[in-house]
């Protein structure tokens, strides 16, 4: 029967931090029968790792008693997750298998703190910068971590992918963190931006990681702003004056290169050697009388090469682009070289090669391709 195997557990509670020393418990056993027997001494529901038992078997004559010890040793850090653990002693007698005795202990394994956060980069440069925020849990307990930041005048906004994170024991997690300022900038300079993410976990001291974000406007200057706009405005005139052209054909061709001219000139140092004045209408000359002339040989013409686009426009139409009549000159924004037929330009950004020849016609040359754009 049980009764003839008596069984206590002193405490039957035990306390114990992972990184701590270990803690043990006393466990009696009495031989309650009439009989010498030997006994089994068996701990079910720990870890065989979490413990050590001084002795598994006893032997006892009646009435008398013995004790073991049980000395508890979880692992540490991590390994252990804080928790409590139920666990059973069970005594077993061998002369008679019948006769067994169990009681019942807990065991508490208390929680080790060892979070830690990191950001990287520490700094970026751009519009907004694009952050992750590293967080390790190394300690026994799961963590409930709520992200936030703060920035000295509140000028910047941040976003957290996803701003809650639970953490595993032992887990490691990344949150990409996106930091931009209220105000962006479009032209200036450079802007520094402190910031600092704090990592809340709901048991334990917060973290603090500190950022830079080195904003960069896109444009330092207002001139290419300003470029772009008169480049629009002339791009706009052009467009105008065709849609005029073609709806109505009452437009005056000479009229309205000379005055794009006279603009690009004036704006965007283009065409400047075109004279940019409206054709006079010759007036009726009375027919001479025919007479021989001997005619002057003309001078060699002293030609400059071309290169780029230039180059190949002339390669598959030299007839129409003709010898060029200077090196070519740039801009920021256009280069142009002047020819016996007239005038090529070149968009630096959209990579267009025109010809504006003497004969008011437009020619265009892109990708291998030439077509005529218009005729004055």
């Amino acid at each position: 029967m049980a009764d003839a195997i008596r069984v206590t557990l002193t405490p039957d509670r035990l306390v114990v931090q992972p990184d701590s020393d270990p803690i043990e418990t006393t466990i009696t056993i009495q031989n309650n029968g009439a009989t010498v027997d030997q006994y089994a001494v068996e701990l079910d529901q720990l870890p065989t790792t979490w413990y050590t038992l001084s002795n598994t078997s006893v032997a006892l004559f009646p009435q008398d008693k013995e004790e073991a010890k049980l000395v508890v040793h979880p692992p540490k850090g991590a390994a252990a997750k804080a928790g409590n653990y139920p666990f059973s002693v069970t005594v077993l007698s061998r002369a008679d298998s019948t006769q067994t005795t169990r009681v019942d202990g807990m065991l508490q394994v208390g929680s080790v703190g060892a979070f830690d956060t990191v950001i990287a980069p520490s700094k970026l440069v751009g519009r907004r910068g694009k952050y992750m925020l590293h967080l390790n849990n190394g300690g026994n307990a799961d963590l409930n971590v709520e992200l936030s930041a703060t920035d000295p005048g509140n000028k910047c906004r941040f976003q957290f992918q996803p701003q809650k994170v639970t953490l595993v024991a032992g887990m490691r997690s990344t949150v990409p963190v996106t930091v931009k300022p209220r105000r962006n900038w479009l032209v200036g300079a450079r802007k520094n931006f402190d910031f600092q993410v704090k990592a809340s976990p709901d048991n334990g001291a917060a973290k603090m990681v500190t950022g830079v974000l080195v904003h960069k406007p896109m444009f330092r200057t207002l001139r290419p702003l300003r470029n772009i706009f008169i480049l629009l405005v002339l791009l706009i005139l052009v467009l105008v004056g065709l849609r005029a052209l073609n709806g109505s054909g009452s437009v005056d061709g000479a009229t309205l290169k000379n005055n794009a001219v006279s603009y690009s000139c004036k704006h965007l140092n283009l065409l400047c050697n075109q004279v940019a004045t409206a054709t006079p209408t010759p007036s009726p000359t009375p027919t001479p009388k025919p007479r021989v002339v001997v005619k002057p040989k003309p001078k060699p013409i002293k030609t400059y090469p071309f290169v780029g686009a230039f180059k190949e426009f002339h390669k598959l139409a030299p007839t129409l682009v003709g010898q060029g009549l200077e090196y070519e000159s740039t801009n920021s924004r256009v280069a142009s070289q002047r020819t016996t037929k007239g005038e090529l330009l070149f968009d630096r950004k959209d990579g267009h090669t025109f010809l504006v020849r003497t004969d008011h016609t437009i020619w265009l040359f892109y990708q291998g391709v030439i077509s005529e754009v218009r005729t004055f």
